[in-house]
């Protein structure tokens, strides 16, 4: 016989019979026979009312996401409607359910944000990389335009050559997908939808530059652009959508009607790019402050570097607008992550404010004594907790509450010793036995309905007149699960020993045997660390799920942040080339020329890494009452955290950068001849 088989779980009592509380009639001893057909025939006579019930074990494995609705249905029909007079069903599996569909609500929309910055992400890096491959090719454009080629002409040129290379590539990334677990059906519409915005964007980029005929090349390094009205108005209104799409999402929630709205799906890309086009047009000032400071100084190197970076290159809105988004979902990812992990542990400091809790039934006096004496531990704190019994209000009006006796005295003493950070009220700890009502916390309604005055709690059989000294949601170690409660002091009762403790909050490390073995007292003893606990807090729901969207959400864009570095490299580096070119002959060093070029993208990344960060910061605080984040944290409310390991990680992402910036410099530096990039003619600027 298997003792930990699930078969037993309601029927403990088969196992391990209760001997019944010494000097409490009311708490009899009580047992289960367990028996065959024949048995229980022998055993009718003398049974005065037997009763049948059926017990249906649960395949989780067959269980399904999208049948948890018709699921949940089906077990409410039945505990709604019996299968025959005369039968009841109880279950807690549609609670269960309930709450799993909760969670996985709550994952669908942070996978949506995530998503959504990500793609953002992505086809932003596919318009820079079209737009550097037309700006490789203008002049080659002009000349066709030049020798009387129409704009359709050299679209329908650049679109004859997508072809032959884009939609092969995209096939082959499908089919290595095909590879990767876990991909969702009826995906093809988004292959061919990424195949066509690939394939389609190099020919309009292309055909959009050749719109107005130039036949002069122009030092466009040299000019200061000034936006024009027509653009600031698209700001102006790209600033609104996105602060209205804010607005909606607190107030409607990301998934109104149960599935994800794809405009509140996209407003953090919306807020993101909102705060790079506010930072585009709020950085000159403080970078025109440097370069004066860099003019002032000696050499000529950040002088050179920031005053190109002061005339556009290489910040404009294009590669500005595809950091913030890449950055701002991988810091969202991150302090949300680490915004739920405090969470659960203040969810686990409130449900066990100890290093570890012992439960049971009833324990004897003695227990606590031998608790104390095992090796390792600090302090104990005995609890009573009486989860159905009933008060009465000054005015005389009784209501059902549940009842707890806590050591306040002695439970400050564990809470301080586990460094579990928790505070108990000053009445509480400091009540002493006298003539007069005791102090107790109280759950809000609790307190609405006693009003002013106190009242009589009842606990084990026993009354206890109470006054209200403080007001609060939760109690540490006393979990209530109708929010309905009242704590009283145990060390300020009159005769706290006929109150058997049913559960120790216990401090120090001593082990879960050692502490199981000295309160064992005949019956089921359970212990629970704190650890085990917070692990539970990471296993249960769809954790697996959150962690996978989170770790895809901050690796994907880092990666896609120094790809978006890399081509903004790109993008220059033929001007740059030339510059660097005609600096070498003046005297110009290659560790100088690579100085230039960190001094040209300091702006830039900088200007991301503040701006992308303040936005994954506060997305959180702004979105994160619809994404429903309580539900992976027990109930506990989730306030931004910010993990310091992620400021060392964005640190750690600017100095990527940058050093990804200087190689990918140095490979195009080496391939060009100094008599090309200073050939006057073919694109000399």
């Amino acid at each position: 016989m298997d003792a930990a088989d699930l078969a037993w779980d309601t029927i403990r009592l088969a196992l391990e019979p209760f001997p019944g509380l010494p000097g409490i009639p009311e708490v009899p001893a009580s047992a289960l026979a367990v028996t065959d057909g024949p048995g229980l025939g022998a055993a009718a006579p003398r049974l005065t009312s037997p009763a049948l019930a059926w017990r249906y074990r649960i395949d989780e494995s067959r269980l399904d996401g999208g049948a948890l609705q018709a699921v949940t249905t089906a077990l409410a029909e039945v505990k709604r409607t019996p299968p025959a007079p005369g039968m009841s069903t109880s279950t807690s599996l549609d609670a269960a359910l309930v709450r799993f569909d909760g969670q996985l609500r709550a994952v669908s929309a942070l996978l949506a944000v995530v998503q959504a910055g990500l793609v953002a992400t992505l086809l932003g890096l596919i318009a820079l990389a079209a737009a550097l491959a037309v700006e490789r090719r203008r002049e080659e454009f002009a000349l066709l335009r030049a020798r009387g080629g129409t704009v359709a002409t050299i679209g329908g040129r650049a679109l004859a050559e997508s072809l032959v290379v884009l939609p092969l590539a995209t096939a082959a990334g499908w089919l290595l997908a095909t590879y990767v677990p876990g991909r969702p059906a009826a995906t093809g519409w988004l292959v061919v939808g990424a195949g066509a915005v690939a394939t389609l964007v190099i020919p309009a980029l292309a055909a959009a530059s050749q719109r107005r005929l130039s036949f002069t090349a122009r030092r466009q390094d040299l000019v200061r652009h000034r936006p024009s009205t027509r653009r600031l108005t698209a700001e102006l209104f790209f600033l609104l959508v996105a602060g209205l799409g804010a607005y909606l999402l607190r107030r409607r929630g990301l998934s109104p009607d149960g599935g994800v709205d794809p405009y509140l799906a996209s407003v953090p890309v919306l807020l993101a790019v909102g705060a790079a086009i506010v930072a585009l047009r709020v950085f000159p000032w403080p970078l025109g402050q440097l370069g004066r400071l860099a003019a002032r100084a000696r050499g000529a190197v950040a002088f050179l570097g920031l005053a190109r970076a002061g005339r556009g290159a290489p910040v404009t809105i294009g590669p500005l607008a595809v950091l913030v988004v890449a950055i701002a979902t991988g810091i969202f990812s991150g302090v949300v992550m680490s915004s739920i992990g405090d969470a659960r542990d203040r969810a686990t400091d409130l449900e066990i404010p100890a290093d570890a809790q012992v439960s049971g039934y009833a324990f004897g006096p003695e227990v606590a004594g031998r608790l104390a004496a095992v090796p390792g531990v600090t302090a104990v704190a005995p609890v009573t907790v009486d989860p159905a019994t009933q008060f009465t209000t000054g005015a005389g009006n009784t209501a059902s509450v549940q009842v707890a006796a806590v050591d306040a005295e002695a439970l400050a003493r564990v809470a301080a010793a586990s460094g579990t950070g928790v505070s108990l009220p000053a009445a509480l700890v400091d009540a002493r036995p006298g003539s007069g009502p005791i102090p107790a916390v109280v759950s809000p309604d609790v307190a609405a309905e006693l009003g002013a005055s106190g009242g009589a709690a009842t606990i084990r059989s026993r009354s206890y007149d109470f006054t209200v000294a403080a007001v609060a949601d939760a109690f540490p170690g006393v979990g209530s699960p109708s929010g309905r409660f009242i704590v009283l002091p145990r060390q300020a009762l009159p005769d706290p020993a006929v109150i058997a403790p049913d559960q120790f909050l216990v401090a120090g490390d001593a082990s879960p045997e050692a502490l199981r073995a000295a309160s064992a007292t005949g019956a089921t003893v359970t212990v629970t660390t704190w650890t085990d606990h917070r692990r539970d807090l990471d296993q249960t729901g769809a954790n697996e799920v959150l962690s996978f969207t989170f770790t895809i959400g901050a690796v994907g864009a880092t990666a896609l942040a120094l790809l978006a570095v890399g081509f903004t490299v790109l993008a220059g580096a033929r001007v740059r080339g030339q510059v660097l070119s005609r600096l070498r002959t003046l005297g110009l060093s290659g560790r100088q020329g690579r100085g230039l070029l960190v001094y040209e993208l300091v702006p830039l990344v900088t200007i991301a890494v503040l701006a992308g960060g303040l936005v994954g910061v506060f997305l959180p605080r702004v979105i994160g009452p619809a994404l429903g984040l309580s539900s992976f944290t027990s109930g506990a409310v989730v306030r931004t955290a910010l993990d310091p390991l992620l400021v060392g990680a964005v640190l750690v992402l600017v100095v990527a950068a940058l050093a990804a910036a200087v190689v990918v410099e140095n490979v195009i530096n080496r391939r060009m001849r100094l008599g090309e990039v200073l050939r006057v003619g073919e694109g000399a600027q």
